[in-house]
């Protein structure tokens, strides 16, 4: 029996037949495809029709051989998950080592405060109670912006108290009622509210005009601000406590504006804070002398006859 040769193994049809039938094969595959993507194109409604009839008998199959690949799947999931959790891992602890070290800063800042607090003798701020009530009704118009609540004298509700919500500064009230009061909102044209701007406190009033972003005017000749610092309430007049957050400063062309951190037009629930203006109620002690009842209670606190 003799070696075999390579030639049967690399023997192949090179028949006339043969090549001119896989000569033409090729262009025809290229014409359907192009004419599919055409017809496909054209949003041809037998087109449509033989797309959703072919997806729904492929579908099953399709199904059916993707199944073993679950498995697979599933863990490229987990492996996914399990990478972006070890990268929010590493994301709050930077966060926590950061807070760590302004904790410790704000313990020596707070240990430091007290004791100039206590050289200089000075007195603590007051605590402020509040009420949390429910809004009535809104009103926001060409000419007024307020919100009724469901709270009035009976609660405790004066007028000129401020009122917040967890965003920050809301308004003031402007009339109350024996179970209901009005709150003047700071978008009001009638709304104005000794602020202070900014990294160098710049002393201005926030002066609403209907508009959704109030005015900042009556700021200091010279006075610098920058786009995006914060805005908070001053304090002078008695009219708010200091320090409430209202803002942002936006830079306009028709002047600097403040965009409100509390969204005006979705209120729910609001906290009025029982804040009474000093100067009321020095006015309203002074007074007392000249009130016949106030008298009346004073000697029958004393004991005295009236």
């Amino acid at each position: 029996m003799g070696p075999l040769s390579t030639d049967r193994f690399s023997r192949r049809d090179t028949s006339p037949g043969n090549g001119r039938a896989f000569s033409l094969r090729l262009p025809a595959l290229f014409f359907m495809s192009f004419a599919l993507i055409v017809l496909s194109r054209l949003g041809h409604p037998a087109i449509r029709e033989l797309r959703a009839e072919a997806e729904f008998w492929i579908a099953p199959a399709l199904g059916a051989a993707m199944l073993p690949f679950d498995p697979a799947r599933r863990l490229a999931r987990q492996v996914q998950s399990s990478y972006d959790g070890f990268a929010e891992l590493e994301l709050l602890r930077g966060e926590n080592l950061r807070l760590k070290q302004w904790e410790s800063r704000s313990r020596d800042l707070e240990r430091k405060f007290g004791e100039l607090a206590h050289l200089a003798r000075t007195l603590e701020q007051q605590s402020i109670d509040y009420r949390t009530v429910r809004v009535i009704a809104t009103s926001s118009g060409a000419f007024v912006n307020s919100a009724l609540l469901e709270a009035g004298r009976e609660h405790g509700v004066l007028v000129g108290q401020p009122v917040i919500n967890a965003s920050g500064l809301l308004g003031r009230i402007v009339e109350a009622g024996s179970r209901t009061s009005r709150l003047l909102l700071l978008t009001d044209v009638n709304s104005r509210i000794p602020v202070l701007a900014g990294s160098h406190q710049v002393r201005a009033i926030l002066a609403g005009d209907n508009g959704a972003e109030p005015r900042l005017t009556m700021l200091p000749q010279g006075a610098e601000l920058d786009h995006g610092e914060e805005i908070l309430t001053s304090g002078i007049g008695g009219m708010f406590p200091r320090g409430l957050r209202v803002g942002h400063v936006s830079l306009m062309p028709s002047g600097p504006r403040a965009t409100l951190n509390a969204d005006l037009g979705d209120l729910e629930y609001v906290s009025i804070l029982m804040f009474e203006n000093p100067g009321v109620s020095l006015t309203r002690e002074l007074r007392q002398p000249n009130d016949p009842a106030a008298r009346v209670r004073s000697r029958s606190e004393r004991g005295g006859s009236p």
